[in-house]
């Protein structure tokens, strides 16, 4: 029979104290989280080629060999999102993982209890960037096809103060509720802004 049980996503857990990693796969394990473990960078980056790519990765600072900010700019690199643990709440570390794109940080010891927000936190907030970065991407394209749209996007943010991506999503948003496309609505704000100014003269 299968299971209709819902699973919140995949975490990889990686930390060098055997004891400490056991009881954050255990509880994450039972609050719903699919986990898999690692004890050292490497290994950590061989099941991110190998086997699967994570949703959130969940490291410590502190390992023998390579350190956890090592496996950080690999992920920054691959844009996985992560948070970092660490006995130490030191300055240029926080400093260094933040520049890495850390979306938490939190200092040992740390119950699972603890835990589970800091990592709701950075998956709310990951979806948030993924979302944005897709946004930027259509921007991107839109602007590039069509000089229409780009102009349109710049009336829309000189007349009501608001940034391109924002400008460019509620054009996006009026095209599909009209059941238009978006360059025939650009060429209409055009016009009707065109008008306007000849109004006045």
């Amino acid at each position: 029979m299968i299971s209709t049980q819902r699973y919140k996503p995949h975490i990889l857990l990686v930390e060098d104290e055997r004891t400490v990693l056991s009881l954050m796969q255990i509880g994450l394990t039972a609050a719903g989280y699919i986990c898999k473990t690692a004890e050292s960078v490497d290994e950590a980056e061989q099941i991110i080629k190998k086997e699967f790519i994570p949703k959130l990765v969940v490291l410590d600072q502190a390992m023998p060999g390579k350190d956890g900010l090592i496996l950080a700019e690999y992920l920054s690199a691959a844009c996985i999102p992560f948070i970092m643990l660490t006995a130490f709440d030191e300055t240029a570390i926080i400093d260094k993982a933040s520049e890495l794109g850390a979306l938490g940080y939190l200092v040992k010891p740390i119950s699972v209890k603890q835990l589970i927000p800091a990592i709701e936190a950075a998956l709310v907030r990951a979806e948030e960037l993924m979302q944005l970065k897709v946004v930027e991407s259509q921007l991107k394209v839109a602007l590039n096809g069509d000089r229409d749209i780009g102009v349109a996007i710049g009336i829309m943010m000189a007349k009501y103060g608001i940034e391109r991506e924002v400008a460019f999503e509620k054009m996006r948003s009026s095209a599909r509720k009209q059941s238009k496309k978006i360059t025939d609505l650009a060429k209409e704000l055009i016009t009707s802004e065109t008008k306007t100014v000849g109004d006045f003269k």
